[in-house]
């Protein structure tokens, strides 16, 4: 029993002394200063990483890979949800054309990419409207901002919209005030 309390007063008193331990001169972490070791297996993220984990895939088909991100989802009314999704192209003729009328925004080497879309969704109507498209290229360049007053729409079935209705109306009903 005395070991063991030898031992551990021995080792408290020898982590006062260590660096980065703690005295009663010096706080902890100086005004400023860092920790140095930070906890954990894996690497903190990077801004590319980032922004990658913020979009859902939700849809695919020929024309375009869909997704929208998860922190855009806003109730704007007990009935409207709002939400940013992105449509990542992938059907060729869809790219010539957009790369063929913003050819003289484009760069060397760049190429129309994607499409981010501000959508609002009327959940007891089961319509929805597009307000605002933006078009950006691989390189992130935006090509184009079309802006639009809501003009609301039925939701095809089985469609990205369908899909993008149902995740609204699920959002809603988990964030009902």
């Amino acid at each position: 029993m005395k070991t063991r309390v030898l031992l551990i007063s021995c080792m408290i008193i020898g982590c006062c002394f260590l660096p980065g331990g703690s005295s009663a001169e010096e706080p902890a972490e100086s005004a400023g200063q860092k920790p140095i070791l930070e906890m954990g297996i894996r690497p903190k993220p990077t801004a590319e990483e980032l922004e990658e984990m913020r979009w859902a895939d939700v849809f695919a088909n020929d024309m375009a890979r869909y997704m929208f991100d998860v922190q855009s989802l806003k109730k704007e009314n007990p009935d409207e949800v709002s939400v940013l999704v992105r449509a990542v192209y992938r059907d060729p003729v869809i790219l010539k054309q957009l790369n063929q009328k913003y050819a003289g925004k484009l760069t060397d080497g760049d190429h129309a990419f994607y499409s981010e879309i501000h959508m609002i969704f009327r959940l007891n109507e089961q319509k929805y409207a597009i307000t605002e498209i933006q078009i950006y290229s691989k390189k992130k360049v935006l090509l184009s901002d079309i802006v639009n007053p809501p003009v609301f729409s039925a939701v095809p079935a089985k469609t990205f919209a369908d899909t993008m209705y149902q995740i609204t109306e699920k959002y809603a009903s988990m964030n009902e005030s």
